[in-house]
């Protein structure tokens, strides 16, 4: 592989070679070699192979490699536009881009988003940035990312923008400030060429599907759901009904299908079932829909504390999952300050305690998936020591 690299950088790849790597890449199922052919694809490939490169883009189990096949799709193939809503996901961030520990999808995503706009016009990417750079809950060097993206969109030459920016920085505000000129005039045209959609199951949590509701994934509606078949007349009908809650006993399996097919338009049909109403397991699926489907966590971190302080199990795996999740890539002290509260308080069941353990760690450690609960000593003093060094600055 290293003799075809290089001779894919000198030019030297057959049409013939390059086609059968396409071939390999579309359909193999072992992936040792993945890394290499994606950087024979990049130095000697083009946009007719763009399908070899598409299923890399949720391949979890690689965020390293979902970088590069965004790299090469969005910048070496020119093909932002087609793949722009995949930017936008991937500027939001998702769960499992901290598999080693720190992302490495959303940093790309951001140096994307810059240059999308350094020459073309978007008032929703636009609009994200700057949300992301002022959101004092989003980690500092997630700010500074969106900073860096808009000093591009804002005329300011590759060579100049600094390889990190920190909201303190004089050039930051500055940076903020002339975005903010920009986006007074800002147009949102429709797109030139027909844009790819995010599957978004593309973008769930591994750990959601354990907390699925017995059955629910034998329902025909959330089958279709979780394979991208319902049509969004058929999502809308869905919503329209938990709306109006239908007395026939199918609110989670509505629920469960608006995980994998609606998205935040809907939010309003299923912020009322937060309530419980007496049924935990209901509110929990709720609580999933919005803040691991949708991540809509900051708009509702109330409810989440309010769950994880309630005596209820039912409602403490997935509160827990989701405050380790939002606290690994956000800032809440509020949020913070409870789980080590939980977690150091000896009045608590044992079972209580572990989760907030575990929901420490994925945030200190960034490792996606569900709540440890089964942590060593050793992983459980770091987990306590991450989060008291952190606590000062939330």
């Amino acid at each position: 592989m290293p003799d075809l690299i290089d001779r894919a950088k000198r030019g030297l790849l057959s049409r013939g070679e390059l086609d059968a790597m396409a071939e390999r890449l579309e359909h193999q199922e072992t992936f040792e070699h993945l890394g290499d052919q994606l950087m024979v694809m990049q130095f000697a490939g083009d946009a007719r192979y763009r399908r070899a490169l598409e299923r890399y883009l949720d391949f979890r189990r690689d965020p390293g490699a979902v970088d590069r096949a965004l790299q090469v799709l969005c910048f070496n193939w020119r093909l932002s536009d087609e793949y722009f809503d995949w930017i936008v996901s991937f500027v939001e961030g998702v769960d499992w881009d901290l598999t080693l520990g720190t992302p490495s999808v959303r940093p790309e995503a951001f140096i994307l988003a810059g240059y999308y706009l350094e020459s073309k016009h978007s008032r929703r990417l636009l609009e994200l940035l700057l949300r992301i750079a002022e959101d004092e809950s989003e980690q500092p060097v997630n700010r500074g990312d969106a900073g860096r993206a808009l000093m591009s969109a804002t005329g300011v030459l590759p060579q100049d923008v600094p390889l990190e920016l920190s909201p303190d920085d004089p050039r930051f505000a500055r940076t903020v400030h002339d975005a903010r000129e920009r986006l007074r005039s800002e147009p949102d045209p429709p797109p030139p060429v027909p844009r790819h959609p995010v599957p978004p199951r593309a973008l769930l949590p591994d750990y959601v599907e354990s907390y699925l509701p017995a059955g629910a994934l034998r329902s025909e509606l959330v089958d279709r759901a979780r394979r991208g078949t319902l049509s969004p007349e058929e999502v809308d009908a869905v919503a329209h009904e938990l709306r109006h809650r239908q007395p026939d006993g199918r609110a989670r399996e509505r629920l469960a299908a608006l995980l994998y097919a609606g998205d935040a338009r809907h939010r309003d049909a299923v912020e009322p079932y937060l309530d419980g109403t007496g049924d935990a397991g209901t509110a929990g699926l709720a609580l999933l829909v919005l803040c691991a489907g949708w991540r809509l966590t900051r708009d509702h971190l109330e409810r989440l504390v309010d769950f994880i302080e309630q005596d209820r199990p039912e409602l403490h795996r997935p509160a827990f999952a989701i405050a380790g999740t939002y606290l690994a890539t956000r800032r809440s002290r509020r949020l913070l300050e409870l789980l080590l509260h939980v977690a150091e308080d000896a009045g608590r069941p044992p079972s209580v305690r572990a989760l907030a353990l575990g929901a420490l760690y994925r945030a200190s450690d960034g490792f996606p998936g569900d709540v440890p609960t089964d942590l060593d000593e050793r992983d459980v003093a770091y987990a306590l020591d991450e989060a008291r060094k952190r606590l000062p600055s939330g």
